[in-house]
């Protein structure tokens, strides 16, 4: 029997490592227990009530937040790697706990740092390498954080038995940025959320969000790179045109939150913009169903998760044609460029107007999700861990 083990060392705002954190948990449930043993090491309480339904030994590091923070503290100091896994093994509360269930394997779902430092055979994650082909944005470059970046990935890329990614366009990208063995890197590509089925009723969320009858939907934190700005701006230029326009943001309040408001208020969208802060996974779905599309215009990837959301509650796309996006949702999305206010308006225009488009787009998703569910996933990470174990 195989003991395959899993860290768990995020929280529900890390938003899209979350949810593919859970259907990791999800897809080891289907293993056969005859051949796995699954041991899970947690951090927040958070997970506890989602672990409670699963049939998994499961232990929360009580130090597990300190060991975090070691970990970083040994990252930022640029020890040699031999060095800083020799100090991880002897500081870090995490790296003892792991070490004591003596597992084949150790998952890491959210590219943490104690996946490279911890001496064992691992599969890692690489979401994704943004800093390296969108280096311009704050959020991956400022204060360090590229060098931080780049210090994690090339790590985790050495040191890994085997590494995840979302798609090919991921898995190019580990292999043309470190030499990575391309028999090393497996695409394991996203899937709608298991866990995000509505939890309030129709009323009560009706009258707790107070929504328009018809709007645009974007569910994402406010970093730069999400671009709002491209969106707001794309949103203005068509108002003489579609008077009624509405765009619904949801989203912690931080980051660039306050510039964004500033900006609505320059285009005098005031009235045309929701904001309705951080929303749990469990609300979200009432906002697919009711919106008009759901509008994406991120200038990263390679690939994301809100448009498997929006087609798995029968919400129409429309998002940037870039990276792996389009092989991701092939012709259940409406394409635009980022970088162009006057592509995202034409998109924008195209959605809010042609219910034709809209229901095509609907339709057309239920094909792509044909291949992207839980069914499948389990079955590929099965697969993955066949080879590497």
């Amino acid at each position: 029997m195989k003991k395959i083990g899993i860290f768990l060392g995020i929280d529900p705002y890390a938003g899209g490592m979350f949810q593919y954190a859970q259907s990791l948990l999800h897809a080891l449930e289907k293993l056969p227990r005859s051949d796995y043993d699954i041991e899970v090491a947690y951090i927040g309480k958070e997970w506890e009530c989602i672990l409670s339904t699963l049939p998994f030994n499961s232990k929360r590091i009580p130090a597990g937040n300190a060991g975090l923070l070691i970990a970083n503290i040994l990252m930022a100091l640029s020890f040699p790697l031999v060095v800083e896994r020799f100090l991880s093994k002897l500081l870090n509360p995490i790296s003892y706990h792991l070490n004591k269930q003596y597992c084949n394997l150790w998952i890491f779902p959210s590219q943490d740092v104690i996946g490279y430092q911890f001496y064992a055979s691992t599969l890692n994650t690489i979401h994704d390498l943004m800093h390296r082909y969108e280096p311009h944005f704050p959020e991956v470059v400022r204060g360090g954080r590229f060098r931080m970046r780049e210090k994690r990935f090339k790590s985790i890329a050495k040191t890994s038995t085997a590494i995840l990614v979302d798609s090919e366009i991921g898995k190019q990208h580990v292999v043309e940025s470190y030499n990575t063995p391309i028999s090393k890197v497996f695409p394991l590509p996203y899937i709608p959320c298991i866990n995000t089925e509505a939890k309030i009723s129709d009323r009560e969320f009706f009258y707790k969000y107070k929504l328009p009858k018809k709007f645009f939907f974007y569910p994402a934190q406010f970093w730069k790179h999400k671009n709002h700005e491209g969106l707001l701006r794309a949103a203005a230029s068509v108002m003489n045109i579609i008077p009624d326009l509405h765009i619904v943001f949801t989203g912690a309040k931080n980051y660039e939150y306050e510039t964004i408001v500033l900006l609505t208020k320059e285009l005098g969208m005031t009235n045309s913009v929701t904001f309705c802060g951080y929303v749990p996974d469990t609300e979200i779905p009432h906002f697919y169903k009711r919106a008009r599309s759901l509008v994406m215009p991120t200038f990263f990837g390679p690939t994301n998760i809100p448009p498997l959301e929006a087609m798995k509650n029968c919400c129409a796309i429309g998002i940037s044609g870039i990276y792996g996006t389009p092989n991701q949702l092939q012709d259940a999305a409406l394409y635009f460029d980022p970088k162009s206010i006057f592509s995202i308006a034409q998109a924008l225009l195209k959605l809010w107007t042609d219910d034709e488009l809209v229901d095509l787009l609907k339709n057309n998703a239920s094909k792509v999700l044909a291949n992207l569910n839980q069914k499948e996933f389990a079955k590929r990470l099965r697969e993955i861990l066949e080879q590497i174990t």
